[in-house]
């Protein structure tokens, strides 16, 4: 049986994985171009869920302590990959609004 990954590597998997999941949002979502973005924004998600589901596993009846780590790093991954979608598209203003369909 393998060892049980270290709380470090837990919390770098779900940092990770929702830096891939929010920055994949951005690309297609924020940027108008989604004619696609449903199917890459669930490839990203299935390849993360198979990549680091193994390390970072499921919260179900974990601790508080370790609960509120998982969720900063989750916080830190999302505003991370925002940070890197701001700095590599041009976008100075995103205005989240309803679209006409």
């Amino acid at each position: 049986m393998a060892a049980e990954p270290s709380m470090l590597a837990k919390c770098l998997a779900e940092f990770l994985g929702t830096f891939l999941l929010v920055f994949t949002v951005g690309c297609n979502v924020l940027t108008g171009q989604s004619i696609w973005g449903g199917v890459s924004i669930a490839s990203v998600l299935m390849v993360a869920i198979y990549a680091l589901g193994g390390v970072s596993g499921v919260i179900n009846g974990v601790f508080f302590w370790k609960a509120l780590a998982y969720s900063a790093f989750e916080i830190l991954g999302g505003a991370a990959a925002a940070y890197v979608f701001k700095i590599t598209h041009d976008v100075d203003n995103v205005m989240m609004k309803p679209t006409n369909y």
